[in-house]
């Protein structure tokens, strides 16, 4: 029953959920009351909630689970965790709180058995859940009592991750001094332990705060303000490249790049800005993930407009479309779309004093875009490009 439970999140990834809830259940009904039969009956709980019509089975064999006698602390706080998460799922947030407010108060009261851990952890899952419901201040109490646990079990770990989370609550109330304060104090944290790939997805966080203050620095005219935020976020961004490097992620590493090559365009570094992108991209292209592979092809297409390489920068937006129709991800085709629509309309700004040659060019590169988003079904953008090749014509 062991074996199977841990063998579900791999069916579940292979697209097999099915396949492996049909064998499951044959197990199960086989199975004594004991430890393996809460192991499985969690798994498969996560797995139906993630089939249509299957939510009452999946809340039926959590409350099995916690019925169950003689299971270990951790069990009782992994089915706890999963009822509270499958309610939450499911739109009964007001019965999940109940649920899980009874279960934490539960296992506080069993601190030999790890009970204290065991509830912080259930704290800190609930806050993250609140946090996505958008309640930053009910998450902020929830990650506070998950803080406390984690202090008295001195869980060092534990509580940078939770301080990294938490961050985000205090974001959504705009409370942003706090929020990078508490990042800060995680990334002390993560630092000590020795948890690279942690301090660095901190680095990338607060490299994210400066982007916000940057931006908004800009957009009131305070550019030398916004340039030094924009240097803080490079910086942080520099360290995270080191972590994921020591770390050896590819997807953490990609996605580093990537960041760093549109904050070093807002310092003007063109040149890196480039370099690091197309990094990233070909790393994202390692890393297998076709989605993050058609936004990273975007992101190097602007920067490459950016630095006036108009041809590079069509062909990675080309690529794009041709990633992002193939994954049937209408949102990413539309938007390159539309990102490929503004570097013809800056070339047809540009075509009314170049040379003839070059406004040939234009035209021939227009109109090719324009068939193919007709080809695609993008409507909205082979009209914008028909008004691109309008305006070469006249």
């Amino acid at each position: 029953g062991r074996v199977l439970a841990a063998a579900g999140k791999s069916f579940a990834a292979a697209g097999l959920s099915e396949e492996f809830l049909a064998y499951a259940q044959g197990i199960r009904e086989r199975l004594p009351e004991s430890l393996e039969l809460a192991h499985l009956q969690i798994v498969m709980s996560e797995l139906l909630d993630d089939l249509p019509d299957q939510e009452g089975e999946a809340g039926w064999a959590l409350q099995m689970t916690l019925r169950l006698d003689g299971l270990d602390i951790a069990t009782l706080a992994r089915a706890a965790r999963a009822l509270g998460l499958h309610l939450i799922r499911v739109d009964q947030v007001e019965a999940a709180e109940r649920a899980l407010a009874e279960w934490l108060r539960r296992l506080v009261g069993q601190i030999q058995r790890g009970g204290v851990t065991q509830a912080a952890i259930l704290a800190h899952e609930w806050a993250n859940s609140l946090t996505l419901l958008g309640r930053p201040a009910d998450a902020i109490r929830r990650y506070e009592a998950a803080l406390a646990g984690y202090a008295e079990a001195q869980d060092a770990v534990h509580s940078a991750v939770a301080q990294r989370d938490l961050s985000k609550a205090l974001i959504q109330l705009e409370e942003f001094e706090r929020a990078e304060d508490v990042l800060r104090r995680a990334l002390v944290t993560a630092d000590y332990t020795g948890r690279c790939d942690l301090a660095g997805d901190i680095q990338r966080r607060l490299a994210g705060l400066h982007r916000e203050r940057a931006d908004d620095e800009d957009h009131v005219g305070q550019r030398s303000i916004g340039r030094e935020e924009w240097q803080r976020a490079a910086d942080y961004l520099d360290d995270a490249l080191l972590n994921a490097l020591a770390c050896g992620d590819t997807g953490a590493l990609a996605g580093v790049y990537l960041e760093l090559g549109r904050v070093l365009a807002k310092l003007g570094q063109f040149n890196d800005a480039v370099a690091h992108a197309a990094r990233g991209k070909t790393l994202m292209g390692r890393a297998g993930d076709s989605s993050e592979l058609a936004t990273a092809a975007i992101t190097l297409g602007q920067l490459e407009m950016l630095h006036g390489d108009s041809v590079a920068a069509e062909n990675s937006l080309h690529q794009a479309l041709d990633l992002a129709a193939a994954l049937g991800d209408d949102e990413r085709l539309a938007y390159a779309a539309r990102v490929l629509v503004s570097i013809h309309q800056i070339r047809a700004r540009r075509a009314p004093t170049a040379g003839l040659e070059y406004r040939r060019f234009t035209l021939d590169q227009a109109s090719s875009a324009r068939a193919r988003f007709i080809d695609l079904g993008l409507g909205e953008q082979a009209t914008a490009m028909n008004n691109v090749i309008l305006a070469l014509t006249r």
